[in-house]
């Protein structure tokens, strides 16, 4: 986008009169941090531009039917993500229980 990046445009679309809407995104970003910021924001769906076709169709139907779809092959990354965080949180605990 010329203008700005796709996650700015999330977040001006989630803090405007179209914040109810549901937001399928189409990217070239293959990177985790894009991916989870995009989450955080607020996005139902999120596609690889190279992705088939029949995988966009699926994204929309199911974010049409109210469900949330992430790009298989985003999918492990995130889960690695999710569990680095879960990690960090767990030495949090255990370290503040020491304390």
């Amino acid at each position: 986008m010329p203008i700005m990046n796709g996650l700015k445009m999330l977040e001006i679309l989630r803090s405007s009169k179209y914040k109810n809407q549901k937001i399928l995104i189409l990217t070239i970003h293959n990177e985790v941090e894009y991916l989870m910021k995009a989450i955080d924001i607020g996005v139902e769906g999120y596609v690889l531009k190279d992705s088939d076709s029949s995988i966009l169709k699926k994204a929309i139907y199911k974010v049409h039917a109210g469900e949330k779809y992430i790009d298989s092959s985003m999918v492990p990354l995130m889960n690695e993500r999710i569990a680095q965080e879960k990690e960090k949180l767990d030495e949090s605990f255990l370290w503040l229980s020491d304390g």
